[in-house]
């Protein structure tokens, strides 16, 4: 919730840079369970309430607001789009790729969705917000292709860029053939998308296309990537990471016997 209102601070009488507001995984995570790298499907009310607060931050914004609800939720899908179109949603995020269990019961792989499986998902949560009680005929898909990422399991952890490049761009198709808004991409940790896949992203699917903002030294821009044509920039939660960290380098210099600020 600090983030939110501080985020909402932006908007002045005056000046109104926020457009938008998107809650991700990881601010649910963290408003109740951040043990957990997912969130069930019965936690999403209680996290929302709790980043909301008592006064109803997201409906007095009178901003958009979407919700990454992860791979879908499979059969609570309808439940799930329910849950945050009550909340003043709009829109949600739903990723292709899902955590696997090792032998040790923990989150060890992450593998890829099959497409036309996650096609469909996109379909029945749009078909869902439809035929909901608020009647939400607009309502927002963005659906995150995740085959960048270095950590997928085989077979694309070893693939040529040049067959992840296809893949991503049949995924993307398919998803925007079935209803999906944009198509957002990430590189994942140590891996950002390079000026030339996001041209080719760019192109091949009419500009309808998000990507995740990189945090290295030769990440694009913000500017620079409008100027390529992308619709959505998608930060994750690096916002998060960076007050974090920000918060951890000020304790370590007031520990050791330095200022306040650096």
């Amino acid at each position: 919730r600090a983030s939110l209102n501080a985020v909402l601070s932006l908007n002045t009488a005056s000046e109104r840079p926020v457009k938008t507001l998107a809650i991700s995984t990881r601010a649910l995570r963290e408003a109740l369970m951040p043990q957990s790298w997912l969130v069930a499907v019965d936690s999403v009310k209680a996290a929302l309430r709790r980043i909301d607060g008592t006064g109803g931050a997201f409906w007095k914004s009178g901003l958009p607001l979407t919700v990454d609800i992860q791979g879908g939720y499979e059969e609570f899908l309808g439940e799930v789009i329910g849950v945050i179109t009550r909340f003043g949603a709009v829109g949600a995020d739903i990723e292709d790729s899902t955590l696997v269990r090792g032998e040790d019961n923990g989150w060890t792989t992450r593998e890829l969705i099959d497409a036309e499986t996650q096609a469909s998902v996109i379909r029945a949560a749009i078909k869902g917000a439809a035929e909901s009680n608020l009647e939400l005929p607009d309502f927002v898909v963005n659906a995150r292709c995740d085959v960048f990422r270095p950590d997928l399991a085989d077979p694309w952890c070893g693939a040529s860029d040049a067959a992840v490049l296809a893949e991503a761009v049949r995924r993307g198709r398919m998803y925007l053939e079935f209803g999906a808004t944009t198509v957002t991409y990430a590189g994942g940790p140590g891996r950002g998308l390079r000026r030339e896949e996001i041209e080719v992203l760019v192109r091949d699917l009419g500009g309808m296309v998000g990507v995740r903002l990189g945090d290295g030294e030769d990440a694009l821009t913000t500017r620079e990537l409008a100027e390529i044509g992308v619709a959505r920039i998608d930060v994750g939660d690096s916002i998060y990471q960076i007050a974090m960290n920000a918060a951890k380098e000020a304790t370590a210099r007031i520990l050791g016997g330095g200022r306040l600020k650096a």
